[in-house]
């Protein structure tokens, strides 16, 4: 049979170009019989790769021999193959991969279990493109595994002064070329037919032949797509964000569906590093191209492992879920988490970062490699009070209750020293609703609160009541606390940063004479002035009467 590429593509699964023919038929007249002599002379077979490759271990194995060739003098019209002692496991692979091995389109060429590869190179003719799936991926993917394969020696390609060149001469024919590489970034299965005698162009002397380039082949690897985190907060999709402990975090997560061809398994994860001021609330859910798929979640000492398609040994195989896996598809995934008592106050904030794990050799299904994706960030704030009396001399004693504004249960705290900080959903017991100072620091708050003192020192009932809004500069990680509403009777002045200082008073003369207390003194002693005065004039009235 004589092999011609009328209408089809040289072999290559790296760079996929198919083996294939347009008929058998006999040379043209501008056409000669390449001698035998050059049919044995070695011919190189070179992968090139986008990076480096110098450690990787590629073995070529001769699938077929060229039992005779065409020229036009220039270019490779046409070639016969005969096997090379590998027609066992050939066949063999073919029937695992479902291929009928019936002729396609015009060809007639008949099957023949002897020399099963005139029929692949001839009928195989897709896998061209990316993602490299079709038919004769199927058929590389099952060759592979085939034993004598693995036992097949082959020839190992060796480095040049490019790193991202390997090659070796070899016999002339087609050849299948592994990535035997044990640890690391693996190659699938590769395969092309080698040039004859320095010609390496295949192209027939038809009027729109196509040309192929022979002994070359690219190294195939799939890329990622980097993992894209976000905060939802309000319909939006934000890197930072504030809130304060107890409340919880929404993430988006986004990338896609890796190229998976050529791997018998592929684990596929999403890692989240949870910083210790951030708990997991084990809410993952996820989809692919729109259609919900199982996940499971994992937590190592915080960080937290989103497996796709989860397999029953606590690991994860896309393979074995493909149908819901598409290659490109977008993922989604959604989860949440809870600020806790450990939460950093303003400064650097609470980082949260996302990495994508996957597979990246087929000899190994524990070999995995990380993309890491960005990292997010929740702030938390703080305020202070600080009590002083009319004179400005601290007091210690007065005690105060802090609410959501719009709340009438008071919030919990955790005291250590002078500060409370904000009670977490974990903590039961230990808490207080009182804050007492002196000077308090109170801390895990963002958003506006109400501030009401509860107990004056000196034991009277002149006490203060404010509302606060804290917030935090999602930039420096400063935070702030704006006096919102201002005690009625003047009684709490701001630093304008974070800190506010209420005064206590011994009695009604030490109050601000501005406040409303004295606006009702004020008001009720002007009442009593005018009722005196019409008193009087009316007596007078009827003493003239």
């Amino acid at each position: 049979m004589t092999v011609k590429p009328a209408k089809a593509v040289m072999a290559s699964i790296a760079a996929m170009v198919a083996l294939a023919t347009a008929a058998a038929g006999i040379a043209s007249a501008s056409e000669t019989s390449i001698p035998a002599t050059d049919l044995a002379k070695a011919q190189p077979i070179t992968v090139k790769a986008n990076s480096d490759i110098s450690g990787k271990t590629l073995v070529a194995i001769k699938l077929a021999a060229y039992s005779a060739a065409q020229t036009d003098g220039t270019n490779i019209t046409g070639y016969d193959v005969q096997d090379a002692g590998l027609a066992a496991a050939v066949d063999d692979a073919l029937t695992k991969a479902g291929i009928s091995r019936t002729a396609s389109g015009d060809d007639t060429t008949a099957y023949e279990a002897a020399n099963p590869m005139a029929w692949v190179v001839t009928n195989l003719l897709d896998s061209t493109t990316s993602p490299w799936a079709g038919q004769l991926r199927n058929f590389l993917d099952q060759l592979k595994n085939e034993q004598a394969v693995k036992n097949a020696e082959g020839t190992k390609l060796t480095k040049g002064d490019d790193t991202t060149v390997m090659s070796a001469d070899v016999e002339p024919g087609v050849y299948v070329i592994l990535d035997r590489t044990v640890k690391g970034q693996a190659s699938i299965a590769m395969m092309n037919g080698t040039g004859i005698n320095g010609m390496t162009t295949l192209k027939s002397t038809a009027a729109d032949a196509e040309t192929y380039t022979l002994g070359q082949v690219e190294y195939k690897v799939s890329d990622v797509t980097v993992p894209v985190k976000k905060i939802v907060e309000g319909g939006q999709l934000k890197d930072t964000n504030e809130t304060a402990i107890g409340k919880t975090v929404n993430y988006k997560v986004t990338t896609k569906v890796p190229n998976w061809t050529g791997y018998d398994h592929y684990y596929l994860a999403l890692n989240d590093t949870m910083s210790q001021g951030l708990t997991f609330n084990n809410d993952a859910t996820a989809t692919v191209a729109g259609k919900t798929v199982t996940v499971k979640t994992v937590n190592d000492n915080g960080t937290i492992s989103i497996l796709f398609a989860p397999t029953s040994d606590g690991s994860s195989d896309i393979i074995a879920d493909k149908a819901n896996y598409p290659i490109d598809a977008d993922i989604v995934v959604t989860y949440s988490a809870t600020v806790n008592k450990n939460a950093v106050i303003g400064g650097a904030g609470n980082p949260n970062g996302i990495e994508l794990e996957y597979s990246h050799n087929p000899n190994d299904v524990t070999d995995h490699d990380t993309t890491p994706g960005n990292t997010v960030k929740t702030y938390v704030g703080a305020f202070e009070l600080v009590k002083k009396d009319a004179k400005g001399a601290s007091l210690e004693g007065a005690e105060f209750n802090v609410f959501e504004t719009g709340s009438t249960t008071p919030l919990k705290f955790v005291k250590d020293g002078d500060t409370y900080r904000l009670a977490d959903k974990t903590e039961t017991t230990g808490t207080t609703t009182t804050v007492t100072a002196g000077t308090a620091s109170i801390t895990g708050m963002d958003g506006a609160y109400d501030v009401v003192e509860t107990k004056s020192p000196f034991d009277n009932a002149i006490k203060a009541k404010f509302t606060t809004t804290v917030s935090v500069d999602q930039k420096t990680g400063a935070y702030t606390a704006a006096l919102t509403k201002a005690d009625a009777n003047g009684l709490v002045a701001s630093d304008n940063t974070f800190t506010f200082t209420v005064t206590n008073c011994r009695n009604i003369g030490e109050m601000p004479k501005s406040g409303a207390t004295w606006l009702a003194i004020y008001v009720a002693t002007g009442l009593l002035v005018i009722a005196a005065g019409a008193a009087m004039y009316l007596r007078r009235m009827h003493a003239q009467a």
